[in-house]
């Protein structure tokens, strides 16, 4: 029996994973596979590579608003595609993740991004076909084993039009957002586990969807019923309760434990279903 771990993204929101692998740890809970989208995919390459949980919560400690982005000298001077700010997350991992490669984690590991396909044209957003056309422009891409995982977390990390999309090899890539936060389709289509665990940490934007344009409501409603598909096929998810907004860095530390929380109030359900078929590893 195998179970695989899902580790959702939602920009600061996601920091909140954190504190899910830490509770999972503390109860000799490792996974056969781990996928991560986004911030997920942050705190999936860093566990799968090994690194420890007591410093991975310090990582977390770093990501402030002033150290994962910083504004772009030009913003915009491609279009919205260009971005208007400069990720910095490559400088904050790459002391720990230095060159290695997806294939030296310890655990597989499966990070998930937007491969563009062609043009998106962001200036169309207020347009009745602009979300058939952004579906057929971005499609989900799992990185090749050979990938650098600091390359591969930039292009899982790359939000559009917040940042401009990474270049790996010769494709670019971005964040899926919504349309790909909790890649659970993916770690079935790659990997076959008899359970799966989830986390879901993105934002829900109920409050607003109201009083958004017929046209916005339409893509964050199909990107809510992409999250549901996801979220439903999983085993138990893990929902943390967190206040604030996903740009709220500075709550990292608050995020974190909110993370371990819902965790811990997940574990006697974790323990039951792993425990009776004997996944756990002693």
């Amino acid at each position: 029996m195998s179970w695989g771990l899902v580790l959702s993204g939602g920009a600061a929101y996601g920091v909140a994973n954190v504190g899910v692998v830490e509770c999972l740890e503390k109860e000799g809970l490792s996974p056969d596979v781990i996928a991560g989208s986004s911030m997920g995919a942050v705190v999936a390459g860093l566990y799968a590579l090994g690194i420890e949980t007591k410093t991975i919560r310090e990582i977390g400690k770093k990501l402030t608003p002033s150290t994962v982005a910083s504004w772009k000298k030009r913003p915009l001077s491609d279009g919205l595609e260009g971005g208007v700010l400069e990720h910095r997350m490559k400088e904050i991992l790459a002391p720990y993740i230095q060159g290695a490669r997806i294939a030296d984690c310890r655990i597989p590991f499966m990070c998930v991004a937007g491969r563009i396909l062609k043009a998106i044209p962001w200036k169309n957003v207020m347009k009745q076909d602009f979300l058939p056309t952004l579906l057929t422009s971005v499609e989900t891409y799992v990185f090749p084993p050979e990938t650098l995982i600091l390359d591969a977390l930039a292009a899982s990390c790359a939000v559009p039009v917040v940042f401009q999309p990474v270049k790996v090899g010769k494709s670019r890539f971005m964040d899926l957002c919504t349309f790909g936060a909790v890649p659970v389709q993916s770690l079935k289509k790659h990997h076959t586990v008899d359970y799966i665990i989830a986390t879901d940490t993105t934002p829900t934007y109920t409050t607003v969807a109201p009083y958004l344009p017929q046209v916005l409501r339409k893509v964050l409603y199909a990107s809510q019923e992409f999250l549901h598909a996801s979220t439903s096929a999983c085993d138990i998810i893990i929902v943390p309760k967190l206040d604030g907004a996903p740009y709220h860095f500075q709550k990292s530390m608050e995020f974190m434990d909110a993370g371990k929380e819902a965790t811990q109030e997940r574990m006697e359900d974790i323990l039951r279903i792993l425990q009776k078929e004997h996944v756990i590893k002693e």
